[in-house]
């Protein structure tokens, strides 16, 4: 299954057209952010344009991964939002969340301390 969620800015629905044909099933769901594309713009290609894609429309990420818990692979892509909001949700981050701002603030003395 691949679960996808894109901010309404993106080319979704160049996006949508190569993931599509890839799945057996996908499952939308919105990015948690005010930039988020609606579900039902994203459902109607989908259903119009991949009549034989089963396609499900949740109202979170949570529920996107509970609709596919028992799914061998499952692939979360579309916005890095929705994807570092499922590394937070599986538990799959090595760095707390609290911790994850430092990673984007890099500066020489950070890069040569971490280097001895």
């Amino acid at each position: 299954a691949v679960i996808f969620g894109v901010m309404a800015d993106k080319d979704w629905k160049a996006m949508l057209t190569r993931l599509v044909p890839l799945a057996k099933r996908l499952v939308l769901a919105p990015v948690n952010s005010s930039r988020t594309l609606p579900i039902a713009d994203q459902l109607a290609l989908c259903r119009q344009s991949f009549p034989r894609v089963h396609v499900t429309a949740c109202e979170s990420l949570s529920h996107a991964l509970q609709a596919t818990a028992t799914e061998e692979l499952v692939v979360v892509t579309g916005s890095v939002y929705l994807v570092g909001e499922a590394i937070e949700r599986l538990h799959l981050s090595a760095v707390p969340t609290a911790d994850e701002k430092g990673l984007n603030e890099w500066t020489v003395s950070s890069a040569a301390s971490t280097t001895h």
